[in-house]
């Protein structure tokens, strides 16, 4: 990961990147007959695609080095996320309209998303986002599969989970409810997938699902991992019958209490359970150290 972000850090110009080549993929285009957008105003821009990105990846690695004990790689890491997250803004950003580059649903919900917007302008720029998806596209998706990946919750966690209920239950399109209509079984490659050119029109194609499922889990079913991914509370008298009472457990325990050491977490992956999927499979922040 660290010789990736290297690599791709030779694309940095003045702390903005726009290394992209295929950009929000398969935004709703308007013409029922394209394969693609051809309208500026519907296309996201490569430098928001590519520094949100960018940024939050940092952001990651900063959080892994972290949780390996490397103190100086994750400030290294944070300190050029700062960057980024500064020249975004001071580039990118209207104060006067409040929104970023020209304004696209994506280009509202990544910044939204990894928290690059400035808290002052947080809610102006999360009104823009609705503002955009009630009039601009009367209540429809407008965004591609980049956008897509964050809109749902985007919209749920700025406090308005009903927009994100018309989305799933519109029947007209672009929603997934007029693949539907349309005698869809599977999710298409395009909104338009009925109409559109077949020369790139595949009908079974995850990707325009979004995060769709992960919404209809989380909060409309409520379901919702710990925030801590794989906490395991053991109770034994000592570190290693609590690390075996974990290696042992179904997922009902959870463990707490002291920082990950790496032969505790080899523990963890290589039992059983968590090969066959009955115990979480996320990064184990914390191993309890159990005592008498």
């Amino acid at each position: 990961m660290k010789k990736w972000m290297t690599f791709m850090g030779g694309f940095i110009k003045d702390d903005l990147i726009d290394r992209d080549n295929y950009g929000d993929w398969c935004v709703p285009p308007e013409d029922p007959k394209l394969i693609h957008s051809q309208d500026p105003a519907r296309k996201t821009s490569k430098e928001v695609l590519a520094t949100c990105y960018y940024y939050h990846n940092l952001r990651l690695l900063a959080r892994y080095a972290t949780l390996l004990d490397k103190p100086q790689q994750a400030a290294q890491f944070n300190a050029r996320a700062d960057d980024m997250r500064d020249a975004f803004n001071r580039r990118l950003f209207d104060p006067q309209k409040k929104i970023y580059s020209n304004g696209t649903q994506t280009s509202c919900v990544l910044p939204l998303t990894f928290a690059m917007v400035p808290n002052r302008h947080r809610q102006a720029v999360f009104d823009n986002l609705v503002q955009n998806i009630l009039v601009k596209t009367d209540g429809h998706v407008g965004t591609g599969l980049i956008g897509g990946q964050w809109l749902m919750r985007t919209l749920t966690r700025g406090g308005r989970p009903d927009i994100a209920f018309r989305l799933t239950t519109n029947t007209t399109y672009p929603s997934w409810g007029y693949m539907i209509e349309n005698d869809a079984t599977t999710i298409w490659e395009l909104w338009n997938g009925n109409t559109a050119d077949p020369a790139m029109n595949s009908h079974n194609h995850v990707m325009l699902v979004g995060d769709l499922i992960i919404w209809l889990y989380e909060d409309l079913a409520g379901i919702k991992s710990d925030p801590l991914l794989a906490k395991v509370i053991a109770h034994g008298k000592s570190r290693e019958q609590a690390l075996d009472l974990l290696a042992g457990a179904l997922g009902e325990f959870a463990v707490e209490g002291v920082k990950t050491n790496i032969p505790a977490l080899l523990r963890i992956i290589g039992s059983e359970p968590f090969r066959a999927g009955r115990l979480h499979t996320g990064i184990v922040e914390e191993v309890m150290s159990a005592t008498s």
